[in-house]
């Protein structure tokens, strides 16, 4: 499955992979959060943060927007680890009956709290594609 870029999703990306050397997979923008958040390839996530957060500043102010980076990973559990980092989650199961999407089963810590937009985005329908890209 493949994700379509708008035209402010393709700028955005160009600008963050332009300053910071990373190569973005995916851009969600939320504007209603005034954020703007990047998955990155496994392994750039230094690159995308620079030496004690000094690049993933500059971006912050460039795009005058709060910013998030996570990290990809090809094994669906650990990417869902990223995105809920720094929540401490029990348990991860990944389940996809035959012909269905996948979905996972996230048991967490109850003492941290987790992303209030993630689990609000979940149930948006015009987010649906690019959660999809997260088991797809």
């Amino acid at each position: 499955m493949s994700i379509k870029f708008n035209a402010n999703e393709i700028r955005y990306i160009a600008l963050f992979e332009s300053m910071t050397g990373a190569m973005v997979k995916d851009c969600i923008i939320d504007d209603e959060l005034s954020k703007v958040t990047f998955v990155v390839k496994n392994g750039d996530m230094g690159l995308a943060i620079g030496k004690g957060g000094s690049t993933v500043t500059k971006v912050k102010r460039a795009v005058d927007k709060g910013v998030e980076i996570i990290e990809y990973n090809e094994d669906p559990a650990q990417f869902i680890r990223n995105i809920l980092s720094p929540a401490e989650l029990k348990s991860i199961k990944v389940l996809q009956k035959e012909g269905q999407d996948k979905i996972a089963i996230v048991n967490a810590d109850s003492s941290n709290i987790i992303s209030e937009s993630f689990v609000r985005d979940v149930n948006n329908d015009d987010k649906k594609k690019k959660k999809r890209f997260l088991f797809g």
